[in-house]
């Protein structure tokens, strides 16, 4: 959990992480969930950007993922001001 002290007020932010098994199709996925409670301005985007290391060496087996990083961006939406966009980048 992380606390920061911001001009408007107390932020908490914290990520769940899970794995999903799809049973149908075998395939399994991580899932990592970011939760944000804190004040947030409708004109304001929010970021989330998430990078992590394997303790794997790709080099000793290339089906092993070493690295990877994704970004989440969330700002309300045009159309309907009770829903947030959510846009992603790998």
């Amino acid at each position: 959990m992380v606390k920061l002290a911001a001009d408007t007020g107390s932020i908490d932010w914290s990520l769940k992480i899970e794995t999903v098994y799809d049973e149908d199709s075998g395939v399994e996925s991580l899932r990592v969930t970011h939760l944000y409670k804190g004040p947030l301005r409708a004109t304001e985007e929010i970021r989330f950007e998430l990078v992590f290391r394997s303790g794997s060496d790709p080099f000793t087996d290339r089906k092993i993922m070493e690295s990877d990083s994704a970004v989440c961006k969330m700002k309300q939406s045009i159309t309907d001001k009770r829903f947030w966009t959510t846009t992603t980048e790998d």
